[in-house]
C-alpha cells in the first residue's frame, strides 16, 4: 500500500517541468524506490506465470528457479507475541518491513493453514474441521493482526515472511 504523501511527492516532482532534466537526490530516491518496488512486484507475477509452463532441467536456465532464487534473498523469520489483551498476534508491530506472509509455524512443529473470514464460522462450527493444537488455522485482518485458532494457543508463533527491499538512499 502506498501512502498519500508518497503519491503527492511523486506528482510534485513530475509536475515540475522547469528543471530541464536535472533532478535532486531526493527526487532520484523517490523514483528509484518506486522502480525497485515495481521490479520486486513483478517477480511474484512472473513466478505465477512461469509456474504454468514446464521448466528447463539445464543448470541455471530454469526461469522459475531463477526467480525463486531472487526472492529468497528477501525471506526472513520472526517470532511474534500476542498483544496486551491476548486477542491476537500483532504481526505489523513486530515486522516493520513485511511484504507478504509465507507461512506461520506454531510451536516449531505445526504449520498453520490460512483461512479467510468467510470460512472461519463454518470451520469453527464443524466438529470434523474444527482447529486443534495439531491443526491450527489463522486469519489475517487489517493492520496485520493475526488471529490464531484455537484461541487458547500460547506457544511460540514463528512467521516466515517476505520482507520489502530496503529503501534507496
Amino acid at each position: 500500500m502506498v501512502s498519500i504523501d508518497t503519491v503527492y511527492q511523486r506528482v510534485l516532482v513530475l509536475a515540475n517541468k522547469e528543471q530541464r532534466g536535472y533532478i535532486t537526490a531526493q527526487e532520484f530516491n523517490l523514483f528509484a524506490n518506486q522502480a525497485q518496488m515495481d521490479i520486486f512486484d513483478q517477480y511474484f507475477y512472473d513466478v505465477n506465470q512461469f509456474s504454468r509452463i514446464p521448466g528447463n532441467s539445464t543448470g541455471g536456465s530454469d526461469m522459475l528457479d531463477y526467480l525463486e532464487e531472487k526472492i529468497s534473498i528477501f525471506e526472513d523469520t520472526k517470532n511474534v507475541n500476542k498483544n496486551a489483551t491476548g486477542e491476537f498476534y500483532n504481526v505489523g508491530a513486530g515486522i516493520s518491513d513485511l511484504y507478504k506472509i509465507d507461512n506461520i509455524i506454531y510451536n516449531d512443529n505445526y504449520s498453520c493453514e490460512q483461512i479467510n473470514s468467510n470460512q472461519l464460522q463454518n470451520i469453527l462450527n464443524s466438529p470434523l474441521l474444527s482447529p486443534t493444537t495439531y491443526n491450527p488455522v489463522y486469519t489475517l485482518k487489517r493492520s496485520n493482526k493475526l488471529f490464531l485458532y484455537p484461541i487458547d494457543l500460547e506457544e511460540k508463533i514463528t512467521v516466515n515472511y517476505i520482507r520489502k527491499p530496503s529503501k534507496v538512499e
